[in-house]
């Protein structure tokens, strides 16, 4: 654990103020839910994701997923990519999305890359190159709150993510948000 030199006071009502810098570097943004934990007599703040928390069934969705449309695979959370199967998975898995995709999650938007038609790729991890040449997001939405995607990517020129791949992957972010 690392020391930040910060002490806050508790007001009367339970309430403590975490430094806009520490919520800056940590991405906390107000409305985000925070996990607590206690060790000992350590308080310990966690940013809250669904579906880390859910992570040994999002990879059963990924894998499930990958084995069906023989394509690589990741699921992310608002913050991170959280698993990752098929080729070119081991560089992105566990690091920040990029900018691009973590605005999609929060627009709650779908988004269709296909090099073949002139589609430019988005960063998938922010500050780690691929060389995936058609991407599919998909966004997973629970209670009207976007809080993760799911990601679909091919490195062959002549791959295409068509009807049958956006099908079958909201088909698993509606499994990933608890629709099902």
């Amino acid at each position: 654990m690392k020391a930040t030199g910060i002490v806050r006071r508790i007001d009367e009502l339970g309430r403590v103020v975490i430094p806009k810098e520490i919520r800056k570097t940590l991405r906390i943004k107000e409305g985000d839910p925070l996990e607590i934990y206690t060790d000992r007599d350590e308080l310990i703040f966690k940013k809250y994701s669904p579906l880390a928390s859910i992570d040994n069934y999002a990879e059963s969705v990924a894998q499930s997923l990958a084995n069906t449309t023989e394509k690589t695979v990741f699921i992310c959370d608002t913050d991170s990519v959280i698993c990752g199967i098929g080729s070119g998975t081991k560089e992105i898995v566990e690091k920040n999305v990029s900018d691009e995709l973590g605005k999609l999650i929060r627009d709650k938007k779908s988004l269709v890359c296909n090099e073949a038609d002139g589609g430019a790729m988005i960063e998938i991890a922010k500050g780690v190159a691929h060389e995936f040449r058609n991407i599919l997001v998909i966004p997973v939405i629970s209670d009207d709150m976007a809080i993760g995607a799911i990601v679909l990517a091919d490195k062959k020129k002549e791959g295409v993510m068509g009807t049958i791949e956006i099908k079958m992957s909201q088909l698993a972010s509606d499994f990933l948000s608890g629709k099902f």
